[in-house]
């Protein structure tokens, strides 16, 4: 069977904590207008990606303020925290021991076959 990740594939983690001070809500992410997956807290997922920019938002028509991006090139990972209506960037270091006691997402939420649930530790 072949892997979701392809060897020249970067890949962007999303992940979210449990956070008295974040909305109960659940934010679906988005690159460009495409749905990728909703997030709910205490959970991550990963997105497989060709080197280069991607940007992503917690609405499908973002004003330039409501999205984030990221460049990355082969091989690379990164790290977005989500809260309700914000994606920040994340070093690697704090994004790992952050996501350390999350579980992957569940298979309901993710809306894009691309999405995968990879844990950060087992990345090729």
């Amino acid at each position: 069977m072949r892997s979701p990740v392809r060897s020249d594939d970067a890949l962007i983690y999303f992940y979210r904590t449990k956070s008295l001070t974040d909305s109960f809500l659940n934010p679906t992410i988005y690159s460009k207008g495409r749905e990728l997956a909703r997030l709910e807290k205490d959970q991550y997922f990963a997105l497989p990606v060709a080197a280069g920019t991607h940007y992503f938002s917690w609405t499908d028509d973002p004003d330039d303020d409501e999205e984030a991006w990221v460049t990355v090139t082969r091989g690379q990972l990164a790290f977005f925290r989500v809260r309700y209506r914000a994606i920040e960037p994340v070093e690697d270091f704090e994004a790992i021991e952050q996501m350390r006691d999350l579980g992957p997402i569940e298979a309901g939420n993710i809306f894009d076959p691309s999405v995968v649930s990879i844990p950060v530790i087992d990345t090729p």
